[in-house]
């Protein structure tokens, strides 16, 4: 809705602003007369109505914003939980590939017939279980208990847990082979544990390493920005060691990092919502009550929000002395980052100020200006 009352501020009412050298140079080349060279030593500032400036700097936080919503949105978190359930998924098929193959190579008797399936179903539910949450100690363990049980299968796996508890893996096998031929001939390689010592002292350092929970709340939100920067980089080195260790068919070991990669991708979550957050908290406090950001914001909170921050200033216009009128702008974001890159904010926002009565402009695709008075109606009125 365009109206001829924009901008409402007294245009009287200036403000000096000291341009950089680049965005001269900028409005220069648009708008400039390429013929005429502009004298060198002259300072780079200008008046401008106050209106004008005040929207100025909400185009300045409008952009900002949108650039947080496609590096902090829902839409990066989204993806990267997509990317942590393929990957899961990867080293599931994997083993179950494995576990197959294992199967077929064995003589066919009537004891150990197993379906694809049924190794599907057992693999799911010792992944669920089995490798989340662990030290590289238990993880060291349920490893060397898998390779027991795979080459011991006709003992029962509670003894070749009780024995690993009770002494060291070699021993363990020792005392295995006292009771039961393996069906590994390899005798040699059955002894050699799954995880080297050089291997676990890996794992164990980048455990000390990764294990680290959310920092502690921080006051700025580039702090937190940083943070979540680095649970993003940490994220990307596990997935490296994660798809490492797959290539070489170590699958617990893959697991172990990949479980440590998602929790690296629940605290850049975490981190970044505080970011969003305490970036937003800082601009209201700095926006003087007539800017409302409602980014990072669902449809229902929002509708919420321009509500009761028309509500605010109107009546902060009925109790002022001479103020009759007053411009608000509602930094709503260009939908750029919502389903299908459709805009849901924005036209939900424009219905709701045509449904109070107000007149408003469209500065941009991300950012309305609304104009009212001591007579516009608070949201009781409107009900009545």
């Amino acid at each position: 809705m365009y109206n001829q009352d924009f901008p409402v501020e007294n245009m009287m009412e200036v403000v000096e602003l000291d341009l950089s050298k680049l965005l001269v140079d900028q409005l220069e080349e648009k708008f400039g007369d390429p013929t005429f060279v502009y004298p060198e030593g002259f300072k780079r500032k200008i008046q401008v109505p106050i209106s004008f400036a005040k929207q100025l700097y909400s185009f300045y936080i409008e952009s900002v914003f949108d650039q947080m919503e496609a590096t902090f949105g829902n839409e990066t978190v989204n993806s990267l939980k997509a990317e942590d359930e393929e990957f899961s998924e990867l080293l599931y098929e994997a083993e179950v590939d494995s576990a197959a193959m294992e199967e077929l190579q064995k003589p066919s008797t009537s004891g150990n017939v197993i379906t694809k399936r049924k190794i599907r179903k057992n693999k799911k539910k010792k992944q669920v279980t089995v490798y989340k949450n662990i030290t590289p100690e238990e993880l060291a363990f349920q490893m060397e208990l898998e390779k027991l049980s795979q080459n011991f299968p006709l003992i029962e796996k509670e003894t070749i847990m009780q024995l690993l508890q009770a002494d060291n893996y070699e021993e363990t096998v020792n005392a295995l082979l006292t009771i039961h031929l393996p069906t590994n001939d390899n005798i040699t390689d059955i002894k050699k544990p799954p995880l080297n010592e050089d291997l676990l002292k890996e794992i164990q350092d980048d455990f000390l390493m990764y294990k680290n929970q959310l920092k502690s709340k921080q006051v700025y939100g580039e702090d937190y920005r940083k943070d979540a920067e680095t649970y993003f980089k940490n994220r990307k080195k596990l997935y490296e060691k994660a798809n490492n260790f797959k290539q070489k068919r170590l699958m617990g070991v893959a697991e172990f990092y990949l479980d440590l990669a998602i929790k690296q991708t629940l605290y850049y979550e975490q981190a970044s919502s505080r970011a969003v957050l305490a970036f937003i908290n800082s601009n209201s406090k700095q926006s003087r009550n007539n800017t409302l950001n409602l980014h990072f914001l669902r449809l229902v909170e929002a509708k919420t929000a321009v509500d009761i921050f028309l509500d605010e200033n109107i009546n902060s216009l009925r109790e002022s002395g001479s103020k009759t009128k007053s411009q608000l702008q509602i930094i709503t974001g260009r939908g750029k980052h919502s389903p299908d890159g459709k805009a849901v904010l924005r036209p939900a926002i424009q219905s709701l100020l045509k449904e109070r009565g107000l007149k408003f402009n469209l500065l941009n695709e991300g950012l309305i200006a609304v104009k009212i008075t001591k007579a516009s109606k608070l949201t009781v009125e409107l009900k009545k």
